[in-house]
């Protein structure tokens, strides 16, 4: 009995993974979300640069409001930057950690629980 429950365990585990994993993968020759070649994409910024902190609309006068918004668009260029830093130390990073694996152990990383990770990220 406790067998076929183990084995029913992971029957249900390798269906989830590979719903996940279908769930992740985008179709084969779908390019319709690709840009065209030779063009820029440019993520849009989570908050525009004329957005207030929070409850500051409420009680500063427009005057206040145009220096503020002067103030963060001199550091938003610099923030940026900052992030692109942060992005290529962190990928930097993340690739010396996968090359410490041997071939083998990447490989089952990669087919076994990348996947999930991917998918829990997007849930999130």
């Amino acid at each position: 009995m406790t067998r076929m429950v183990n084995r029913l365990g992971c029957v249900v585990m390798l269906a989830v993974l590979a719903i996940a994993v279908t769930a992740v993968q985008p179709a084969q020759g779908d390019d319709t979300t690709a840009p065209p070649a030779g063009t820029t994409v440019v993520k849009k910024r989570m908050f525009s640069l004329r957005r207030l902190p929070n409850y500051y609309g409420k009680v500063a006068t427009e005057e206040q409001k145009e220096k503020i918004h002067k103030i963060q668009e001199e550091y938003q260029p610099k923030i940026d930057e900052l992030h692109k830093q942060l992005e290529a130390l962190t990928k930097e990073r993340d690739e010396k950690v996968a090359a410490v694996l041997r071939g083998c152990e990447s490989f089952v990383f990669k087919k076994t629980f990348l996947p999930v990770v991917c998918l829990m990220s997007y849930t999130v």
